[in-house]
């Protein structure tokens, strides 16, 4: 690793950080990359070698999101409860900017984002374990399971994340399992996921 590339990170790192900073304090639409660049204490060509607007650098942050949560998910195996703790825990661990990105200022659909994202990574288990379902009813099973998973995720970041993480991921686990239980009583053919 050069100079160059540990320099190129720290930048973004500070522009990053600040941003989120920004974000807890007022919607993304509201941040100017002036006061950004104040905040972050570099000017604003620093901030346009890395990003084209503010909604840019909300799209990369929440693109990063994405991705290590599809790489996670496919690079351990992890069955399903597993990878939702695990998940959790990431969650947990970077507290401060899921509350930015997740807030009332941010992103308030993230979180269900994250969960179409989950489904996306999960669709060949899914579609394993759910074989007497259409392609149509495997969308509305997956649009119900991203959104009461996300609505729990959300409420549980914008709250402050009291309840563990085990706990959580226990919840939703339980729900998407009551859901499953559900299917199974019309007669469809499936296994716990």
């Amino acid at each position: 690793m050069n100079s160059f590339d540990a320099r190129v990170r720290y930048t973004r790192m500070i522009i990053e950080k600040s941003f989120l900073e920004l974000l807890l304090e007022k919607p993304v639409r509201k941040i100017t990359v002036t006061e950004l660049c104040k905040k972050a204490q570099i000017n604003r060509a620093t901030f346009y070698k890395h990003y084209l607007d503010i909604q840019d650098l909300f799209d990369k942050l929440e693109k990063e999101l994405f991705d290590k949560i599809r790489n996670t998910f496919q690079e351990g195996k992890l069955k399903s409860k597993e990878f939702l703790v695990k998940m959790i825990k990431y969650t947990q661990d970077n507290q401060a900017s899921f509350m930015a990105l997740c807030g009332d200022r941010g992103d308030p659909e993230l979180m269900t984002k994250v969960f179409l994202v989950c489904c996306e990574s999960a669709y060949p288990l899914i579609k394993q374990n759910i074989p007497g379902i259409n392609e149509s009813e495997r969308q509305l099973f997956y649009q119900f399971l991203s959104h009461g998973a996300g609505g729990v995720m959300t409420w549980w970041i914008n709250n402050g994340m009291k309840e563990p993480a085990e706990n959580v991921a226990q919840y939703i686990w339980d729900f998407c399992n009551a859901t499953v239980e559900c299917v199974q009583k019309k007669g469809y053919n499936t296994t716990e996921l």
